[in-house]
């Protein structure tokens, strides 16, 4: 359930196809729950959920995050890094 309903508002924007047509209308969504209730969740959760997008042959993953640490040596970052050595575009 997205309990913050920004999931569904992007996924909207990304392939509503409908009265409405979002940006990409006949593209496949796939979704990854990353994050517990409130949007809360660790490192490692959002790793894995990067991990099992690439592992299943997604082309883009869309991550709407925040971090009060962000560089390009956190965990996170590095794990963004290796999916777009696997060929995956990774939107931030």
């Amino acid at each position: 359930m997205d309990d913050q309903g920004h999931g569904t508002h992007v996924a909207g924007i990304i392939a509503a196809n409908g009265t409405v047509q979002g940006v990409a209308p006949d593209a496949e969504l796939y979704g990854y729950r990353a994050l517990g209730p409130g949007g809360f969740g660790t490192s490692v959760q959002v790793i894995a959920a990067i991990e099992k997008a690439v592992n299943d042959g997604m082309d883009i993953i869309n991550l709407s995050l925040g971090n009060r640490v962000n560089g390009p040596d956190y965990p996170t970052s590095l794990a963004v890094n290796q999916a777009i050595k696997h060929g995956v575009s990774v939107v931030i």
